[in-house]
């Protein structure tokens, strides 16, 4: 009777979900929200970010290099057709994991806003359903990641939470798309791609579909499913493969490959972009459908949820740290006034203290290059103010 109360026809619950947050290292709930189970389709809006440089996609489908029996490509390296800086490009990123001072890159994932990013829960978990064990101490995105480099151009951000759906925890087979939830709200210049469900199948015939990923060298035995690691792909065409949880393509050579877990199905008609699809089982190509339970419930997340990154907008913004990923010099500016910078400490993740300057100027270069691979905080004070920041180093 309860659900009725909202005045909806055909009233139904979302999935519930579960947060955890890696500065607490605790898990946390949200409950579900009310929405019309009767509507066929809905969508979150896009945008092409303050950067602008928008590509142009195809609405029409290849004609050549395709898995075999099917009209959709095989994948080849977005950056001989495109700039990675570009706008879709730039909004589908590969994680850093740093676990007992251990940087590892891998897997796919999508901004669908300007401070989240979506992907699926095995990225996050070595075996979700049977070891609720996270597979890192703290985690940056870094977008449009390629030939195994982070983009001196572009910046990332930390991690600070990952949603997903409660039945995961419970140890049950539920949705395995996760939300992660930014420090930083990237996609502010960036963009982000929306995020769409559709109950009926004929919506998805005839449309194409881009798909930007980053799979790995694996064990398949045909030469054009080897990849070369950290590097991104771009293929694109019509799926022709359906069934109540997935959609992929009918052919035996499409088969999903290591790294392309978390990786989204993308429809444009080059005014709005959105992904109705994410990249989980191998073969077929299947991509889990986004259903509309956890759509409402990871919409309503983005919604209301937001918390410290955007009231910490502006001042996350008073200091500059470029270019984040770095290997040698990183510059720190204070980006809203002239005052100089008072002081400046970075640590370690785990809160040991390695560096402390007192440079007294507006801009300072310091030289990173002796420091590991892995995840720094930097907190720097400007007129007895401290502001912090994390950066990677690679």
């Amino acid at each position: 009777m309860a659900l009725f109360a909202y005045g909806i026809t055909g009233a139904q619950l979302s999935d519930s979900l579960v947060s955890y947050d890696f500065n607490t290292q605790l898990y946390d709930t949200v409950l579900p929200v009310t929405f019309d189970e009767t509507l066929l389709f809905d969508y979150t809006g896009s945008s092409s970010g303050s950067l602008g440089n928008v590509a142009t996609l195809s609405l029409t489908p290849p004609i050549d290099s395709l898995f075999i029996g099917s009209d959709f490509g095989w994948p080849q390296a977005t950056h001989n057709s495109f700039s990675m800086e570009d706008y879709p490009m730039r909004t589908v990123a590969t994680m850093a994991y740093y676990k007992n001072d251990t940087l590892t890159y891998g897997n796919t994932y999508t901004m669908v806003s300007n401070s989240f990013a979506l992907g699926t829960i095995n990225t996050l978990y070595s075996n979700p359903l049977s070891n609720l064990e996270i597979r890192a101490d703290s985690m940056f995105l870094l977008p449009a990641f390629d030939d195994s480099l982070p983009n001196p151009v572009l910046s990332g951000s930390r991690v600070s939470k990952v949603y997903f759906d409660i039945d995961v925890m419970r140890g049950q087979l539920g949705t395995s798309a996760c939300l992660i939830k930014l420090e930083d709200p990237i996609g502010v210049d960036l963009g982000w791609i929306g995020m769409a469900y559709a109950k009926d199948d004929s919506y998805y015939s005839g449309k194409v579909f881009h798909k930007f990923s980053y799979p790995v060298y694996s064990c398949y035995t045909d030469s054009l499913m080897s990849y070369m690691d950290g590097e991104q792909m771009y293929n694109y065409g019509l799926v022709s493969n359906f069934s109540s949880n997935q959609i992929g393509v009918a052919s035996v050579e499409a088969l999903g490959n290591l790294g392309q877990s978390g990786s989204s199905m993308i429809y444009t008609d080059l005014g709005d972009y959105y992904t109705l699809l994410i990249h989980k089982f191998c073969g077929g190509y299947g991509h889990e459908r986004i259903k509309a339970s956890i759509f409402y419930s990871f919409k309503n997340v983005m919604d209301n949820h937001l918390g410290t990154p955007e009231v910490l907008r502006s001042e996350s913004k008073a200091v500059k740290l470029f270019p984040n990923p770095c290997s040698t010099v990183l510059t720190v500016i204070n980006n809203e006034s002239n005052a100089p910078i008072d002081k400046i400490v970075i640590q370690t993740v785990t809160g040991q203290v390695i560096m402390h300057f007192e440079p007294n100027m507006k801009r300072i270069n310091l030289n990173v290059s002796t420091l590991s691979q892995g995840v720094y905080l930097m907190t720097t004070e400007i007129d007895n103010k401290q502001i912090s920041k994390r950066f990677v180093v690679y």
